[in-house]
């Protein structure tokens, strides 16, 4: 079995009379890596067909038929067999019962999940409104860079314009006195 280039190797055990299917992930190209992860996967439903009409011998097997069974009988025997079980299904028992306290801890979980995701789009707009001053501060940077280099050309074009009107007028009089001395 291959999930986006991880490797799966299944083995079956048999445990109790019960299925167990251990695996754990391997890279597809063989690199030495040893992840800690080891996953296990119990079939409650193989489970529960195994142990139909059989008693419960071990610890494992109890916490499987907590996990795994809602009959009653199922439940009782259970109980009778490990009495520890049965403070966890009298609290299960009373959220049962007391559905407007169970909604009031949904309510409670949505609210913070509202509140989580109104401070993550809040945070994500101040990202863009950053992102925003940035460019627009660059922008006003190149038009104060354009701005100086416009005024720099029109001081440039300015004193071209009076050395071209000086050497204008410079030209005039020299036309007037060439003018002056050919008559």
């Amino acid at each position: 079995m291959q999930f986006k280039g991880v490797k799966i190797h299944l083995s079956y055990l048999a445990v109790i009379r019960l299925s167990v299917l251990v695996f754990h992930a391997c890279f597809r190209r063989y690199i030495q890596i040893d992840l800690l992860q080891e996953f296990v996967m119990i079939p409650l439903d193989i489970f529960r067909a195994q142990m139909h009409y059989k008693p419960i011998e071990t610890p494992l097997e109890a916490w499987l038929t907590f996990l795994g069974e809602d009959k009653p009988e199922r439940v009782i025997e259970l109980i009778t067999a490990c009495p520890e079980f049965k403070e966890m299904y009298a609290t299960l028992y009373e959220m049962c019962r007391n559905t407007e306290r169970v909604m009031r801890m949904f309510s409670e979980e949505l609210r913070i999940l509202d509140r989580n995701t109104v401070k993550y789009m809040i945070e994500e707009q101040q990202k863009e409104i950053d992102s925003y001053k940035e460019q627009l501060q660059q922008k006003d940077e190149e038009l104060d860079y354009k701005d100086k280099e416009l005024n720099r050309k029109t001081e440039e074009l300015g004193r071209k314009e009076m050395e071209l009107q000086a050497a204008m007028e410079r030209l005039a009089e020299l036309e007037l006195k060439l003018a002056g001395t050919g008559a």
